[in-house]
């Protein structure tokens, strides 16, 4: 939870420092940029593995897991089609680029990512072998 805030809340800086150290040349703020970016994007979803895990029971883990850690594809693959409209939408604020459409997809995936881990249940301490579906 508290990674999915940080991510809602850094996306915009992180990917916009990327965007402007590329565009002034500079790369020292590159690399700050894109080790923010790579952070805030990247950290959270080594969980997501973990915690489907807790959320099968045993006999339908391996599915669960796969289809859980899968399903993801289901909204991205169509990620092109939905950025078309979006650019003419955010172009008073990114002009021709296009790093504000970019954070504002990492956003959605926070606030997705936030809202499954708030309404799920915690698992700490269950024994993973009497978990109920």
């Amino acid at each position: 939870m508290i990674g999915a805030v940080a991510t809602v809340v850094m996306a915009v800086p992180s990917f916009y420092l990327a965007y402007y150290s590329a565009a002034v040349r500079d790369v020292v703020l590159l690399v700050l940029g894109a080790v923010l970016t790579g952070w805030f994007t990247q950290w959270v979803w080594g969980l997501v593995p973990v915690y489907l895990s807790e959320r099968f029971a045993t006999q339908r883990r391996g599915s669960g897991v796969g289809f859980g850690y899968s399903s993801g594809l289901f909204i991205s693959a169509w990620m092109g089609l939905y950025s078309i409209p979006l650019y003419s939408l955010f172009k008073p604020i990114e002009g021709d680029n296009v790093w504000f459409i970019a954070a504002f997809w990492l956003m959605v995936a926070a606030l997705l990512y936030g809202i499954g881990a708030f309404i799920g249940p915690e698992t700490l301490g269950e024994d993973l072998r009497q978990v109920k579906e």
